[in-house]
């Protein structure tokens, strides 16, 4: 049985709502303990997933083992824990069944969105691979800290295509469509611009991205209850 736009909205709908109580969840946890240098606007794990070199790891994780980096490492390895068989899947499911429904506006670029969704997820899962491999081990240089970047920039830069893709897909219907395109499209851009520079873009590239889902979101409200 093959499944509705309609349908599909409400799937995404569902796990919308799902991601929004993660969210709120996550912001209501304590803040993590930082045992180096790292800016205080900056969010531990983006930070984390955003680390280039040792000296990145050693602004979060401090330059020593000690008690701090222990309870810090732990907490690291807990969150990127919830990630893979919790917020991954979840977003994942999200945002196919998004695209799913967007189909039958313009089936061409909502099969590009669909596989770099299908693409930054797989990318998120190498990411958190790597991640538990460098909260052990911060204080050298390693194979794991090397492929970060690749694995990290696959991530933010398709979930920030699949926004873009999304954005030039409400823009065909005109109307307050494109007001929101933009603010999609900006995903991409944030992240883009995240990958350049970390130190600078960093802090700001999970907003952007956010931002994207929050208007999916909304058009699944109105697509599920639209007659």
């Amino acid at each position: 049985m093959t499944l509705s736009s309609k349908g599909a909205y409400r799937f995404s709908l569902v796990l919308g709502v799902l991601l929004i109580a993660l969210s709120f969840y996550s912001q209501n946890q304590p803040k993590l303990e930082i045992c180096g240098s790292l800016a205080q606007n900056y969010n531990p794990v983006i930070a984390f997933e955003l680390a280039r070199n040792v000296s990145d790891l050693q602004a979060l994780f401090g330059a020593a083992p000690g008690a701090c980096r222990s309870t810090l490492a732990a907490n690291m390895d807990q969150i990127t824990w919830i990630d893979c068989l919790i917020f991954v899947p979840i977003y994942g499911a999200f945002l196919v069944l998004f695209f799913m429904g967007m189909r039958s506006r313009d089936e061409r670029m909502a099969q590009m969105a669909l596989w770099a969704v299908i693409i930054a997820v797989a990318a998120d899962y190498a990411e958190n691979i790597c991640l538990f491999a460098l909260s052990g081990a911060p204080d050298r240089p390693s194979i794991w800290l090397s492929l970060l970047p690749f694995a990290t920039g696959i991530k933010w830069l398709g979930l920030g295509l699949a926004g873009a893709l999304g954005g030039a897909i409400l823009s065909l219907r005109g109307g307050f469509n494109y007001a929101l395109a933009p603010l999609c499209v900006l995903s991409f851009a944030v992240s883009v611009a995240a990958m350049y520079n970390p130190a600078s873009f960093g802090p700001h590239v999970s907003d952007g991205i956010a931002l994207s889902w929050l208007i999916f979101f909304l058009i699944d409200v109105r697509e599920a209850v639209a007659r």
